[in-house]
């Protein structure tokens, strides 16, 4: 099963007050992609900067299923992606 574990920081810098999101995605133990940047929009709360974050780690946990239905050699159907 691949995992993937998100987290966002509200407003961490009053110049620009845009917040930063980051994730992680394991595959048997091993982190198989990750990232760290700023939001691409100003949120004014917490809950806000959260569902942005889970937005960016949805698309990127559809970016990796389409990549691994494109490997022949993974077994199908393909495994369940855990957020």
């Amino acid at each position: 099963m691949i995992e993937g574990y998100s987290d966002s920081s509200w407003m961490t810098s009053s110049s620009d007050n845009k917040s930063i999101s980051g994730w992680i995605f394991s595959l048997g133990g091993g982190a198989i992609s990750w990232a760290s940047n700023k939001q691409t929009c100003i949120s004014h709360s917490t809950m806000k900067s959260e569902f942005i974050a889970i937005v960016i780690v949805g698309k990127e946990a559809e970016w990796l299923r389409n990549m691994l239905f494109d490997i022949k050699l993974w077994p199908q159907p393909l495994l369940t992606i855990s957020l």
